[in-house]
């Protein structure tokens, strides 16, 4: 079998794994107690919205999950990455369009996967770790890039509607951990 071949199995897996996604996370979700780390990343876009730091997604993320129960613990499996976009549009780009996607997430190590095929052996080898989604929420809105007031310091009207993201993402992950 050729490396498309085999290519093409590992990612008629990943669709598999896309498509029994629904079904796998909704059972996976109601196991996420805690996490290991928080990894906050803006889009290439999010700097021309002025998000400067993640430091301040970061701690309110921790905050946010520590409302619903949901520790950091060095023991779990369970990583959570919140990306964080924005593009600026209208006139002198003082309206913004935000997106954050709230991913928790595990890593499937390659030598946890048993094959007989030896080209499969091989790829999962090269690739190492798979992670894995096992609950993912998002969201979009609109607002302008004027300073107003919150999380205790003065910031942009756009990362105050990030923050207010964070806060409903936390509650519907919550939500369907409790369903």
């Amino acid at each position: 079998m050729g490396r498309s071949g085999v290519l093409g199995r590992l990612c008629a897996a990943l669709i598999l794994l896309t498509v029994a996604g629904p079904a796998f996370a909704g059972s996976a979700v109601k196991e996420v107690r805690s996490f290991n780390k928080i990894k906050v990343v803006f889009t290439k876009n999010a700097p021309n919205c002025d998000f400067k730091s993640t430091e301040a997604f970061e701690r309110y993320l921790r905050k946010s999950l520590a409302k619903v129960g949901v520790q950091q613990n060095g023991g779990s499996i369970v990583e959570i990455r919140l990306e964080v976009g924005g593009i600026p549009f209208g006139m002198l780009d003082a309206q913004c369009a935000v997106e954050a996607n709230l991913d928790f997430r595990t890593s499937l190590q390659a030598s946890n996967i048993v094959t007989d095929n030896k080209e499969v052996r091989r790829a999962l080898d090269q690739l190492q770790v798979f992670p894995i989604s096992l609950y993912t929420v998002g969201a979009f809105g609109i607002d302008t890039t004027l300073y107003t007031f919150a999380d205790g310091r003065n910031i942009t009207k756009a990362e105050k509607k990030v923050l207010d993201m964070i806060d409903r993402l936390v509650s519907r992950f919550d939500e369907a951990r409790r369903q």
